[in-house]
């Protein structure tokens, strides 16, 4: 028996594969590999994000004995089994020591998307370039992946997504089954893209001014309803990139020595970086099918006005009848009628205030006629 763990990690096409996975079980199941059922699938079935079924692995049991191969895939287990205590735990449960696999980017493309996946879905509101004292060291992860392979001697195969983006599929299946010759003809659908310009700023500012969640009514639905709208990049400055640089150079390097030289990560000059994008003024634009979709999906999930809300003239007479509380001045009957209209609007049928605002009613009439 052989088991194969795809543990991500984040940003490098792990939804695409988890959705060709989902979509393909019977195709796998063809070539002797079971890729288990799990309740994320469905997501993943409909090009949606998913966290694929690696959470099975975390079950205090795992069946194993439906079939003689078994691929699980989930970019949680990336951050759960870094370390020796959990991996052995691991062993044991599985009863073997699995395939782990992994994938890899370049710097600077590893850094756009994960800052874009810091606005889209993480609640974040800082600027790509401030955004560079969040970043973790990504590739001193992979180091202690491959550490860890050669402690515990079991095989880790890690490919570089910035090789393989526009064939990621392709290269997966080739990498657990040796070959992709079975692979029917796929199209190249985009899961989970990246957002443009002017939708990372809508999220980065309802994230920084609005109280609660919105990546499900805003990133979510215009990734998951409009995959493949081209995405755009941010300028970054040329200090953030010395940072960047400074702070990773060195473990990219001791990643690379155990990589094929054809996966190798690249680090690009600043020039390279940034082609394309200096000396032009940043503008946002949305099409009509992005604004339709983002207006019906935000009056959907914030709470449309109701009329027991106050509004700016309920807001100035409630000062007023507060400053003549304060100079010891009594209350008229407007001003007992006006406040118990705005009872009302917050509590409507309640019989009591109801009777009081026709009685009200019935002695400014009776005063107005006098």
């Amino acid at each position: 028996m052989s088991v194969y763990i795809h543990i991500g990690h984040g940003k490098t096409g792990s939804s695409a594969i988890q959705s060709f996975l989902a979509n393909h079980q019977d195709l796998l199941l063809q070539q002797g590999m079971l890729y288990p059922e799990a309740p994320m699938l469905e997501n993943a079935r409909k090009g949606e994000v998913s966290s694929g079924n690696g959470a099975l692995l975390l079950e205090p049991e795992v069946d194993l004995s439906q079939c003689e191969n078994y691929l699980f895939s989930s970019e949680v287990l990336f951050y759960h089994f870094d370390n020796e205590q959990a991996l052995e735990q691991l062993f044991t449960k599985l009863g073997e020591k699995p395939t782990i696999m992994f994938y890899t980017r370049d710097l600077f493309d590893h850094y756009f998307s994960t800052w874009g996946q810091f606005i889209k879905r993480g609640g974040g509101n800082k600027t790509i370039d401030e955004f560079v004292d969040v970043y973790q060291n990504f590739y001193q992860k992979v180091i202690d992946y491959i550490n860890l392979s050669q402690t515990l001697d079991f095989r880790l195969i890690i490919n570089n997504y910035s090789r393989h983006e526009n064939n990621i599929i392709d290269n997966f299946v080739a990498s657990i089954f040796g070959h992709s010759n079975f692979l029917p003809s796929l199209e190249n659908k985009k899961i989970n893209r990246s957002l443009t310009k002017s939708e990372y700023i809508i999220q980065m500012l309802f994230n920084k001014y609005y109280q609660k969640p919105s990546h499900q009514f805003i990133s979510d639905i215009l990734v998951n309803k409009l995959p493949n709208i081209e995405s755009e990049r941010f300028v970054i400055d040329e200090e953030t990139y010395n940072q960047l640089l400074n702070y990773n150079k060195e473990a990219i390097e001791k990643v690379n020595q155990h990589l094929a030289k054809d996966e190798r990560i690249k680090i690009g000059e600043y020039t390279d970086v940034v082609e394309g994008l200096l000396g032009s003024a940043e503008s946002y634009s949305f099409s009509y099918e992005q604004l339709e979709l983002l207006v019906k999906s935000i009056t959907g999930n914030i709470p449309q006005p109701d009329s027991r809300f106050l509004v700016s003239e309920d807001a100035d007479y409630l000062r007023d009848i507060a400053l003549k509380y304060e100079k010891n001045e009594l209350l008229d009957l407007e001003e007992a009628d006006k406040l118990m209209r705005l009872a009302l609007r917050a509590r409507p049928h309640r019989s009591f205030i109801e009777r009081k605002v026709e009685e009200y009613n019935e002695a400014l009439k009776d005063k107005h006629q006098d």
